[in-house]
């Protein structure tokens, strides 16, 4: 069967290159019969596949917010572990620091009392 009239009433619809083609294609392997049911009930089958089509969308536009969302879920929380790994560093760093004045100061402490002792007589 010549499916002119069915490419012809394609045309007309709002959908894409690619969406027309996978039609055509399944249109192709209908029976005879099943061809001229569509094409006489176009405007119905039509609105079944913009429904089907539209419901599509929906889901897949969902699916793209959804996905988004966890993709900025998971930036969100990689930057708290850094920041909480940063805060950690400082906080190690600060300590360190703490640690090496303290060992000076009792280096220095430790010197002092070696000089004042270096004219001392032993034990006394």
């Amino acid at each position: 069967m010549d499916n002119y009239k069915f490419t012809s009433f394609l045309a007309q619809t709002s959908l894409s290159t690619g969406e027309k083609y996978n039609l055509t294609i399944i249109f192709n392997t209908l029976t005879d019969d099943r061809k001229i049911e569509i094409i006489e009930n176009w405007k119905k089958y039509y609105d079944k596949i913009l429904s089907v089509h539209t419901s599509a969308e929906e889901e897949k536009q969902e699916n793209i917010r959804i996905t988004f969302a966890k993709i900025n879920s998971l930036i969100d929380e990689a930057l708290l572990r850094d920041e909480a790994r940063k805060r950690e560093e400082t906080k190690q760093e600060k300590q360190k620091e703490e640690e090496r004045k303290m060992t000076e100061t009792y280096d220095m402490q430790r010197r002092l009392e070696q000089l004042r002792n270096i004219g001392r007589p032993p034990g006394g």
